[in-house]
């Protein structure tokens, strides 16, 4: 049963991590194409990996998030099996 929980519990991570990794490829994409230089001002903007690295964290709370429930659903599901 132990080796069942490890199993589930990377394959959750892996989830984690391809949100994430998704998320701050797509980011990088939109600096890249975007240009950070001010109309107004003129200025640039300084530390391009900054917004990224934001989005990529604020990724990673989310999906931890949104597979936390997934893998309680599935503890569940194997309490219940285990009940019978």
């Amino acid at each position: 049963m132990a080796a069942i929980n490890s199993v589930g519990a990377f394959v959750l991570f892996l989830g984690k991590l391809t949100v994430v990794v998704a998320t701050v490829f797509i980011g990088i994409e939109i600096v890249d194409l975007s240009d950070p230089r001010d109309e107004a001002t003129g200025r640039r903007l300084k530390y391009e990996w900054a917004p990224v690295v934001v989005g990529g964290v604020i990724a990673y709370i989310i999906a931890d998030c949104f597979i936390a429930v997934y893998g309680v659903r599935q503890e569940k599901k194997q309490i219940f099996r285990l009940a019978k």
